[in-house]
């Protein structure tokens, strides 16, 4: 295991815990360049969202980390805590395309050690994941800034809209937990953890009907192992750290185990 320095932001679920597990995922966003951050966002959204009509007997928790395999490849399913803070579908897309993307990961999650660098997903699901009555949205479109109207391309977009589906920009148009004193005409603002975005709410008086969906999917890089600086940690602290150092040394992991300060 090797020691990174690694400042993490604050995230909507806060920061990270010492002793505790996280899987990391780079972004290739720049938060200086949020046309770049599309279209790197066009790379891991699903567009249309993948509704999952009863996910529990796909073998995916609708809480934390679920290892399964799809193809050959094992993939790390997450679902997308909404009371946790991350109320909106783009809360976690924004989160991961301008800042990295990082999980809290139980130690004893099964099937870890088959999650593989460049391979694996992190595959991101949400409650809100999907509008399965999105007519009203589709006919009162509104263009938040640099969100494109639609990530396929121009052939595909032509199928996506005689078929009447959800569009994933809809997430961006569809935010019902917003920064209520910043809207105007629709066009607000919402802040999860240390980052706030551009978005809008949906059309006046309209009931939305969401469905659990498959959002995106992000490459899983490396696991980060929680460890502060130990000579300041309290002794429980350092006992809770050297366990999980032993737990995690003793795996055949794939993935590059990294010691970080935060």
């Amino acid at each position: 295991m090797k020691y990174k320095h690694k400042k993490h932001h604050v995230a909507g679920c806060g920061t990270r815990r010492l002793g505790k597990a996280y899987l990391f995922s780079h972004t290739k966003g720049d938060p200086n360049d949020l046309e770049l951050c599309f279209k790197v966002m066009a790379e891991i959204i699903k567009d249309p969202p993948i509704w999952l009509e009863n996910p529990e007997r796909m073998g995916i928790a609708k809480q934390g980390i679920s290892v399964s395999e799809i193809g050959g490849t094992y993939h790390a399913f997450d679902w997308i805590g909404m009371t946790e803070g991350y109320p909106n579908a783009p809360d976690i897309l924004m989160e991961y395309i301008l800042k990295d993307g990082s999980t809290l990961v139980p130690l004893r999650t099964q099937g870890l050690e088959k999650l593989i660098p460049g391979e694996s997903k992190r595959i991101l699901c949400h409650s809100h994941g999907i509008l399965l009555n999105p007519e009203e949205p589709l006919q009162n479109r509104i263009q938040v800034p640099y969100v494109p109207e639609c990530f396929l391309s121009d052939q595909e977009r032509e199928i996506h809209r005689e078929r009447g589906e959800y569009c994933a920009s809809l997430h961006w148009e569809t935010c019902l937990h917003t920064n209520k004193k910043n809207s105007k005409d629709r066009l607000t603002t919402t802040t999860v953890g240390d980052l706030t975005y551009e978005c809008a709410t949906p059309p006046g008086g309209f009931i939305p009907q969401w469905g659990d969906a498959i959002i995106a999917a992000i490459d899983v890089h490396e696991l980060h192992l929680v460890v502060g600086n130990m000579s300041e940690n309290s002794p429980d602290v350092n006992d809770i750290i050297q366990e999980a150092i032993e737990y995690l040394g003793g795996l055949d992991l794939s993935l590059p185990i990294f010691l970080t300060d935060n």
